[in-house]
């Protein structure tokens, strides 16, 4: 059985297409050397932070940021990220980073929990 000529002809475009495709792909790839490094520092607090003081700002029950105030100055120009927990300690909303200045930082929560369920508010500093 012979196939039309224009049948034919597809065939051939397509098989070469297809090959020209397979070709490029299958191009060896060579990794970029790189070098590793590895170093330590010393991490510490930008203060004591036990006198550190948070409040919600909520309206009708529900929390809808939180301000921590009081912290030390050396924590000024640090990035601030909250979130807002329950007693069993799961996560119901948290944001930031948020930029320290004067000594407070206000976070709005991605999620608004009830004044009722948020019991504790976990702080992460990072800076300055």
């Amino acid at each position: 059985m012979t196939l039309p000529r224009p049948f034919r002809l597809s065939i051939v475009v397509t098989v070469l297409v297809l090959t020209g495709t397979v070709t490029a792909s299958a191009a060896p790839t060579v990794p970029a050397g790189r070098k590793l490094a590895a170093g330590a520092a010393v991490v510490g607090p930008c203060g004591t932070l036990t006198g550190a003081q948070v409040s919600y700002n909520a309206r009708s029950s529900t929390v809808l940021e939180v301000t921590v105030s009081n912290l030390p100055s050396t924590c000024n120009g640090a990035q601030l990220s909250a979130t807002a927990s329950n007693v069993a300690g799961s996560n119901l909303g948290g944001g930031g980073p948020v930029t320290v200045a004067a000594t407070r930082a206000t976070v709005t929560l991605s999620a608004n929990p009830t004044t009722a369920s948020a019991t504790q508010v976990r702080i992460v500093l990072v800076g300055p």
